[in-house]
């Protein structure tokens, strides 16, 4: 089984190399997450590691590497600020730790089946740098892996970062680069190779399944100029929209170039495709621009090339930004003028709504009438039921004859029941009930409230 070879990325110190102390701490730091490391290869089986377990197991032995380094840089440390009477016991203590270390890598690298691969062999794995090569250089930032989601657009910048960082690699088996695949797809990408097994046998099969599936060039050329024409238009002037616009052009340009279409003759076509795309005022300029760019020229036959139009674009955003900073540095200035003015003035309400005179309840005489109405009519009956009388504004007498329209309705009620057998007895049963839990005999003059049904 093949193995990644070892970094050698020099570590990363944010120790302080001149405090004995600290180096001390950072010292028994790593001789602790060596120890750890020991005690895992201690609990393993090689009749039972599976092939997950040993890429799991390759990864560590690599990253125990980074411990050396750094145990390395930071005991030379140690050693040159020691006294002489203390040198032997530091040298003791290094004696201990390369030696812990060895075994342990030693004996990991036979588990995982690695003892006599080139990486071991040359001592990458096993044999970190010196403190010397290392010195106190500052560790490089990771290229992280992108990822791919099955879109056609994303596909050509995946294809091309995945290739040389994982595929084309000398130093990883196929069950590693199986795996970082696998972690790099999502959505319709991983479904493609969702099925195969894991194993290092299939990675090709995985890999080509995906070639097949997105390296189409009819679609990736459709999907390219589909995303040309497409381009956002500009509604107004903005810096942000158009880099925005140049960006997104010229991405789908390269990745046409790429597909190897013969994009270095289409400027006239694509300059028309941007225009159309630009708000009044850019264009405008443009056509400004464009013939004083004619009149400058030697050649009156020449044409108009792509590069015109982008620079142009470019020096109108850069300008468009320039007069937004300086607009919001006096706005900013403006608006700490208006907030200190809008502070005082909310300080001068303050004290006048603490001055407020007192004023009456705000009711009017109809509402003071039928507010004392329900004071004094309101009661409850023996069943715990609110008896209400309801305000009238006029003498009850103003209402009329109420007793044919209640009639009429109530004629037509009758006949839409009839047609609806099942909410006629849900409609008498509800009013036998009513009658008898709440009608009593009525006294004086009679009203009828003409109300409609409601069926829920």
């Amino acid at each position: 089984m093949a193995t990644p070879k070892a970094s050698v990325t020099p570590i990363s110190l944010t120790v302080d190399l001149n405090d004995p102390r600290v180096l001390t701490q950072r010292r028994g730091t790593l001789k602790g997450k060596l120890t750890l490391f020991a005690k895992y290869v201690a609990t393993l089986n090689k009749a039972n590691l599976t092939n997950i377990q040993k890429v799991e197991l390759q990864l560590r032995i690599n990253n125990a590497a980074s411990y050396y380094q750094d145990f390395d840089v930071v005991q030379t440390r140690i050693e040159e600020l020691a006294e002489s009477s203390d040198l032997l016991k530091h040298l003791e203590y290094r004696e201990e730790f390369e030696g812990q270390y060895y075994q342990t890598v030693a004996a990991a690298s036979e588990l995982a089946d690695v003892g006599n691969s080139p990486a071991v062999a040359n001592g990458s794995a096993a044999a970190p740098a010196s403190a010397d090569s290392v010195g106190y250089k500052v560790k490089l930032p990771t290229i992280s892996l992108p990822t791919f989601d099955g879109s056609y657009e994303h596909w050509l910048g995946f294809r091309d970062t995945y290739t040389s960082l994982i595929h084309d690699s000398k130093d990883l088996g196929a069950i590693q680069k199986f795996h970082y695949l696998r972690a790099a797809l999502t959505g319709t990408a991983l479904q493609v190779i969702k099925s195969l097994e894991f194993s290092a046998e299939n990675y090709t099969t995985a890999w080509e399944l995906l070639e097949n599936r997105f390296n189409n060039h009819r679609l990736l050329t459709h999907n390219y100029v589909k995303s040309l024409f497409n381009t956002q238009s500009i509604n107004k002037e903005s810096a942000t929209q158009i880099r925005k616009l140049i960006d997104s052009v010229l991405r789908s340009l390269r990745a046409l170039k790429t597909l190897g279409e013969p994009t270095d003759s289409w400027d006239t076509l694509v300059i028309y495709l941007i225009v159309t795309k630009l708000d009044a005022a850019t264009e405008r300029e443009w056509e400004e621009h464009k013939g004083s760019v004619n009149s400058n020229r030697q050649d009156s036959t020449s044409r108009i090339k792509l590069t015109d139009l982008i620079t142009f674009l470019q020096n109108r955003a850069d300008m468009l930004e320039s007069i937004a900073a300086n607009h919001s540095k006096n706005t900013h200035s403006n608006s700490h003028d208006n907030k200190k003015s809008s502070n005082q003035s909310q300080f001068h309400n303050f004290w006048e709504l603490e001055e407020v005179p007192k004023i009456g309840d705000g009711l009017t005489d109809d509402e003071r009438a039928c507010e004392q109405l329900f004071a004094s009519t309101t009661q409850r009956d023996k069943d715990g039921r609110f008896l209400v009388r309801l305000p009238l504004k006029e003498s009850a007498d103003a209402l009329g004859d109420t007793y044919d329209v209640a009639r009429s309705r109530f004629l037509s009620l009758e006949r839409k029941l009839e047609r609806l057998p099942d909410y006629k007895k849900m409609y008498c049963d509800f009013m036998h009930t009513s009658r008898a839990q709440t009608w009593q005999k009525c006294t004086g003059k009679s009203l009828f409230n003409p109300t409609n049904e409601t069926f829920n």
